[in-house]
């Protein structure tokens, strides 16, 4: 436990971490190299009772601005990926970049829609990720995770995957993937195409952390937050995007009461004028 103890650093910060770049400090932070070292730390966390929260690529997460009174694990050492067949396993620090890039090598088709986002595998499963009509559980078999310290696996059958909600349990590990084969040629075709559609719709290459809020049953949150003229509408550093209104732009020194502000301002003004309530996608940690 000790030697573990030395790998876990207090009061660091966390606002590099993510895609929107806002945020305070955690009050310990660690990334373990295995799941020996993993298994230390949700030990550690037991046994000084300080919960901990699994950070992947940050694109879904925004930190409060004071100290976040957690172990924030970074899954970024678990990196492995393996490719049999048509099937696809890769650990939860895995981003979606590089499986995309090994699918492509391999002729291996479906994950497509992910691109170009940088978000992990243990990520896209927690908030079961969707875009372009499709979401990450339509192509997940099996996942692998630690719960109640031991490893365990669960297929894909016994998980209740539903609309912006996955598995949440425990802490995710890796994945396996059923995919199919393409030419490498259509394959970069696909992808070509959807990130072109995504540049032209969404503030790609922008701080932000991705759609806001679900769309509500038989409606878009973004042609909502639109249809109510607020594209534009900024306070302090942060914005909604002119480009997409379901996105949040950090405009360079937004910090969380601003963003925050922000989402409760929306979410007033929609219910105001057409009567419905947003309920956010992003998972907001603000202490």
């Amino acid at each position: 436990m000790k030697s573990i103890e030395k790998k876990i650093i207090k009061n660091y910060p966390l606002k590099n971490l993510t895609t929107i770049k806002i945020g305070g400090n955690a009050l310990f932070f660690a990334t373990p190299s295995n799941i020996e070292e993993l298994f230390e730390i949700i030990n550690f966390s037991q046994k000084i009772s300080i919960p901990i929260f699994v950070l992947g690529g940050g694109s879904k997460c925004i930190f409060g601005d004071g100290l976040i009174e957690k172990i924030v694990i970074s899954t970024r050492n678990f990196k492995e990926i393996k490719i049999e067949g048509e099937k696809l396993f890769a650990q939860a620090g895995v981003k979606f970049p590089e499986i995309l890039k090994k699918c492509e090598e391999n002729g291996l088709s479906g994950l497509e829609f992910v691109a170009p986002i940088p978000a992990t595998v243990g990520g896209s499963i927690y908030m079961n990720f969707g875009s372009m009509g499709k979401e990450i559980s339509n192509y997940l078999k099996k996942l692998i995770y630690i719960e109640e310290n031991e490893l365990k696996e669960v297929e894909k059958e016994e998980i209740n995957f539903s609309y912006r909600r996955g598995f949440q349990k425990g802490v995710i590990i890796g994945a396996e993937f059923e995919l199919e084969r393409k030419d490498k040629e259509e394959i970069r075709e696909i992808k070509r195409k959807i990130i072109s559609i995504k540049k032209e719709k969404q503030p790609i290459g922008k701080k932000t952390c991705g759609c806001i809020f679900k769309n509500p049953p038989g409606n878009f949150a973004g042609k909502l937050i639109e249809d109510a003229g607020l594209k534009g509408k900024r306070i302090g550093d942060a914005m909604i995007s002119k480009k997409h209104a379901n996105f949040i732009e950090n405009l360079g020194n937004a910090n969380f009461k601003d963003i925050k502000n922000l989402i409760e301002y929306v979410k007033e003004e929609i219910n105001k004028k057409f009567g419905i309530n947003l309920e956010e996608e992003v998972i907001i940690v603000e202490k």
